[in-house]
Order: structure tokens, then sequence, then C-alpha cells
């Protein structure tokens, strides 16, 4: 079941909409503290469905993380649910390439570091919003889907 989380992106955290979703990820998901980065803004941990929601000063959905694979060190889950745009998380990065095109915008190892790791990653653009796919260091697998409000990413 594909859930759709792209269409949070630009919501208020008080549209029902959202309310929904929670339901769908977790019964009670774990808001962070003030990012200092990021003015006022706050991430919706959802550790048991590996989800986090970055919520912008406007209390508006700017961001999407989804982890493909769990993340013990940081509590995260696998994401149990259809990732966005027909991806899945055995998806090579070759195979990406022939589902969704040629991204917008790619880069990897040796320069690029994600949580101490070296990672390639690709960036697709859409309409209303762009999607970042992080892989496996060998590229075999997908790591992290980052959804992103346009103008935000």
């Amino acid at each position: 079941m594909d859930i759709k989380l792209e269409k949070l992106l630009g919501c208020s955290v008080d549209d029902p909409k959202l309310k929904d979703v929670v339901q769908l990820l977790e019964d009670r998901p774990t808001p962070s503290k003030n990012y200092s980065e990021f003015e006022n803004s706050y991430c919706i941990d959802f550790f048991r469905t590996g989800v986090s929601l970055l919520v912008d000063s406007q209390r508006r959905i700017s961001c999407v993380a989804i982890c493909t694979q769990p993340r013990p060190r940081a509590r995260y889950n696998t994401y149990p649910y259809q990732l966005p745009h027909g991806l899945t998380a055995d998806m090579s990065r070759e195979r990406a390439h022939s589902t969704l095109g040629t991204p917008s915008t790619s880069a990897g190892p040796p320069a690029v570091y994600s949580g101490g790791r070296q990672v390639y990653w690709d960036l697709w653009t859409f309409p209303d919003h762009a999607m970042q796919v992080e892989y496996a260091k060998d590229t075999k697998r997908i790591w992290i889907v980052t959804l992103m409000a346009r103008g935000r990413g």
C-alpha cells in the first residue's frame, strides 16, 4: 500500500489528512526539540515505521525522510509500506534510473558523506516536490528516500 507521503508536503500539522496518515504510521509519534540550524523547525519521528517529518517555522511539513533499512542506532525501523514513485528498498541505482528516468542531479563518493558514511544519491524533481534517493555504498539497494517540498530542498 502506498500511503502517498508526498501529499503531506506543505500541509499544516493541524491538517486532518496528516492525522489520518499518522494513524497508519504510528500511534504515538515522537516530536523532537527545535533544530538550531533550521529556525523554529522540529521533527516528528515515527521510529516504529521508519519515517521522520520536518516541520518548518510556519508549522508545515517541509520534508519527509523514509528509512528503507533498519537504523538501530537512530532507533528507526524499516518503512513497511510501498515507497513513493514505484521505488522498492531492494532497487539498485540502475533500476531506479530505469524506473524514474535520468535524475536532475546525482553525486557519489568520495566527496559525499551522510551520517559518517560515503553515499551515492540522486535527486528527481516533480511539479510539486523533489525526491532524493540515497543508496547503500554498493548502490545495489536504496537506503533512504527524502521527499522535499519544492523550494525547500
